[in-house]
Formats: structure tokens, C-alpha cells, sequence
């Protein structure tokens, strides 16, 4: 689907946790609400004071949206119905608002600023309850745990912050929690960093030391057993990330900044892209594969995503296409999913999408699109 209404460009999209509704900020000083099932609005516009709009996040229980924009104030809608309503203003930022997250319980909002701070305020009353310093470069990225206990903000100065101790990191954006909320992983330079949570107030680190190059990114598999991490030296490395040990034998990546998106995990594989036109699957625990690379795109692979259940590899690329591959035979499925004008620079499934529900009609060319709409929209 394309959805289509803006007047200038389009700066931000969050998804609500259902699924169902996409909310889109732009330069045109709107948020829009999309219904993912018809590609319609949902209502009319959400306008603030003209502001150009730079981040937009959907409340958990999908009732909410926020915005921050480009003068520094963030609107809250606290109801999404058919009618527009007011928004409630926050003043307090005097630079662009780059992030904004509502934590679990929806009774803390952040916003991560260009004015080098991260603010938190009440949700209802829209008090200020803390003004965060310490980065000494503009705030890009804010969220919160799983668990509300600990909130994490990155920044251009190439350190992360936690709102309890506000420790320096020394890590470089992204930071990723496990999906248990008391563990996080950071990247900087050569090493990868594993915290885990003491107590409410406290981390501990250790790390995970033995690429020959800047590390670009790390993930958590899903189960939280193991981390994956990317390098300039050309390598995928994995971890137990429960003591930090190495699993397996360091697997070839590729040579550029893309090892930073090029790496999807789940719990029993791992899949990268290589420097040339192809995308391998690495078993996790033993770091061995027995598929030959995949091979079918024209242009460089840009990103590679992996399904819940592990039976199914997408793969984006500059020729403008999608690609589904059966990740326990290398099969290609079905012809590539075409419409992009360009690069397809990132591709991620939805959560717990299997494939054994639509795999027959894959093979018989079926719409994939019309296939994922029908089942899980």
C-alpha cells in the first residue's frame, strides 16, 4: 500500500501495537492516521500550530498519539476517534523534537530534542517531571523497557544514557533491550557491551571483545539466549547473552556501513547480507550453514529480515524489489514483490507471522501481499 494525502514530506511513522493503525508526521504540519487493512484515514487530520512535525508514536493501548516538532513543542491527542480534537501542548524543548516514546503503562511520555536533552512528563497532566543533560550532541533516539523501569536515550555524541545513573555508555545509537527489559546490548568501536540490570538503580557490564573493526550493530535474538553482532572487519559474530562467551566461529558480512541493517536473528538462525549480490542463513549455535548463499537479486541486497517461526527470509535491494526465500531450502518463493520506484532500503516482518499457513499458495505465485492481508491485517 502507499498512503497518500501529505502536502510536503513525510518525517515519521509508528505503528500501533495491534497493527491496525499507522500514524504518519510531516513537514506539512500534520499527523495523519492510517488503517492498514483499507490504506483510508481513519479521521481527519491531527493539526498542532503549524509546526512541522519531526517524530510521531502511538500509545500501547493504541488510544493516544503524540508528536514532536520542529519549534521544540510536543502535542499530545489523548483519544484517537472519528473527530479531531484538541491537542494538550508541552512546552519546555527550545530545538526540534527528534523522538518521542510513551512508556508501557502510558503514564510517562519522552522526547529527545536537538537541544542536547531528553524531558519526561506526566501523561494526563503534562507535567514536566524531569529535564535529562549530559549528551553534548543533539538527542535522536529515546525509548523505554519493556518493563517501564529504565528509560534509554542516544545521541550524535555517540553515547547512550539511562535515566537512573546516567552513566556514559561509550556506545554508539542503537541501543537494544532484550525482550525481557533487564538486559541491553551497545556497540562502540571495536567492542559490544552487554549490561544487565542489578536493581533499580544499578547496571552491570561486560565486553564482548574479538572484532577487528567498528561494530555497527548488535541484536538480542528473541528469546533473549544470544546476540548477534556486525563489524567493519567483515564479520557476524555470536554470543551467549547470558555470559558473553563466543557461540560459534566468526561468519563472513559484508564490507560497508550496511552490517549496521543487514542482520535479522531469530532463536535458531541468523541471516546476513554478504558484500556481493547474495544473503546467507547461519544456524546460531553452531555457526554453520548447509544452504548455498541465495542468489536472485540484480543489485545489491540492502536489508534481510527473518520470520517468528524461522521458515521464511525476506530481502530487500536496490533493484527495486522484495524476495521470499524458504530458509530450509534456499528456495526462492514466488516471483519478486515488485512496485518500489527505488532501493527497497529496509524489509521486517510482522511479529509472530508463520509461514506454514501460506507457504502452499507461495509456491503457487499467489499475491503474497493479498495473502498477508487476508491472514493477519
Amino acid at each position: 500500500m502507499t498512503f497518500r494525502g501529505h502536502e510536503r514530506g513525510v518525517t515519521s511513522v509508528a505503528y500501533s501495537p495491534d497493527g491496525l493503525l499507522i500514524a504518519s508526521g510531516s513537514e506539512d504540519g500534520t499527523v495523519r492516521i492510517w488503517d492498514t487493512r483499507t490504506g483510508e484515514e481513519t479521521m481527519p487530520p491531527l493539526r498542532g500550530d503549524g509546526d512541522k512535525v519531526c517524530s510521531v508514536a502511538i500509545a500501547p493501548n493504541g488510544k493516544s498519539v503524540v508528536s514532536g516538532t520542529d519549534s521544540g513543542a510536543v502535542y499530545i491527542w489523548i483519544t484517537l476517534t472519528s473527530q479531531s480534537t484538541q491537542p494538550q501542548r508541552l512546552l519546555g524543548h527550545f530545538k526540534a523534537v527528534s523522538s518521542v516514546a510513551f512508556s508501557q503503562d502510558i503514564s510517562l511520555l519522552a522526547s529527545a530534542s536537538q537541544d542536547n536533552t531528553v524531558r519526561v512528563w506526566k501523561i494526563g497532566t503534562g507535567q514536566s517531571l524531569a529535564v535529562i543533560s549530559g549528551h553534548k550532541g543533539a538527542v535522536n533516539a529515546v525509548d523505554f523497557s519493556s518493563n517501564g523501569e529504565i528509560m534509554v536515550s542516544g545521541s550524535t555524541d555517540w553515547r547512550v544514557k539511562e535515566i537512573q545513573a546516567l552513566r556514559d555508555l561509550h556506545a554508539e545509537p542503537p541501543f537494544r533491550f532484550s525482550s525481557s527489559g533487564q538486559s541491553m546490548v551497545s556497540v562502540s568501536d571495536l567492542s559490544v557491551y552487554l549490561w544487565t540490570q542489578r536493581d533499580m538503580s544499578e547496571w552491570s557490564w561486560i565486553g564482548l571483545d574479538g572484532h577487528m573493526g567498528v561494530v555497527r550493530s548488535a541484536i538480542f535474538s528473541p528469546n533473549g539466549l544470544y546476540i548477534a553482532s556486525a563489524s567493519d572487519d567483515c564479520t557476524v559474530r555470536i554470543w551467549d547473552a547470558r555470559g558473553g562467551q563466543a557461540v560459534a566461529q566468526p561468519q563472513p558480512a559484508a564490507r560497508s556501513r550496511r552490517n549496521r541493517a543487514g542482520m535479522s536473528l531469530n532463536s535458531a538462525n541468523i541471516v546476513c547480507i554478504r558484500g556481493d549480490l547474495s544473503v546467507h542463513i547461519w544456524n546460531v549455535q553452531t555457526g554453520e550453514t548447509n544452504l548455498p548463499p541465495l542468489l536472485g537479486h540484480n543489485d545489491e541486497v540492502l536489508s534481510t529480515a527473518i520470520s517468528s517461526d524461522g521458515n521464511l527470509v525476506a530481502s530487500s535491494s536496490k533493484d527495486h524489489t522484495v524476495r521470499l526465500w524458504d530458509a530450509r531450502t534456499g528456495e526462492a518463493l514466488g516471483q519478486p514483490l515488485r512496485g518500489h520506484l527505488k532501493s527497497v532500503t529496509v524489509v521486517q516482518w510482522r511479529a509472530k507471522v508463520s509461514a506454514t499457513a501460506f507457504l502452499p499458495h507461495l509456491n503457487n505465485n499467489f499475491n503474497f501481499f493479498n495473502i498477508i492481508k487476508h491472514k493477519y491485517a
